[in-house]
């Protein structure tokens, strides 16, 4: 081989080298690049997460402040709403209860009447009782017959005639006080 083949394969061979060289160098640099832009995506994708968490914390708790505002609103509506039942449930019960308040005094006033000839009854039977009782002493003393005494003596009654209580009649959801 000559010196001009040595020449060309030499100046092949360096050709093929500073190719090869820049070759390299721009891969590496397209590597490096890679890179850059990786690691800047990276960061931007981080950067954008953060912000959309942000923001959905910002939602969340708008979301959250207009549930609160919606829940006080229906309660709210339903105190309303309750008051106006119970008021109507009043008034439903208190018509109720004056319907009823003239029965109860009839009622009251037929049992203060019932009471009361009750009472005029036993006080009737009471004084009957004592007359027999007289009766029999009086006869067992003319006969001469001797009595034994009775363990206790009749009550007498404390409950006057219905006659003698003023306004018992008048009076029907009124205390029987005897004066």
């Amino acid at each position: 081989m000559g010196i001009t083949s040595v020449l060309f394969v030499s100046l092949t061979a360096g050709l093929i080298l500073v190719i090869c060289g820049g070759i390299m160098m721009y891969m590496a640099t397209l590597v490096r690049s890679a890179y850059e832009i990786k690691v800047q995506i990276n960061t931007d994708i981080e950067e954008r997460l953060t912000k959309m968490a942000e923001a959905l914390d910002q939602k969340t708790r708008g979301i959250k402040l207009d549930m609160v505002e919606d829940i006080n609103k229906v309660r709210a509506v339903m105190a309303v709403e309750n008051n106006r039942r119970l008021e109507e449930m009043s008034e439903q019960r208190s018509k109720r209860l004056d319907g009823l308040e003239p029965m109860v005094r009839v009622e009251r006033g037929e049992w203060l009447k019932a009471i009361l000839a009750d009472r005029l009854r036993l006080t009737q039977t009471d004084a009957m009782a004592k007359q027999v009782n007289r009766t029999i002493q009086r006869s067992a003393s003319t006969l001469g017959i001797a009595l034994l005494p009775m363990a206790a003596p009749p009550l007498e009654p404390a409950v006057p005639a219905p006659t003698s209580i003023p306004g018992a009649a008048d009076h029907a959801l009124g205390e029987i006080n005897p004066k």
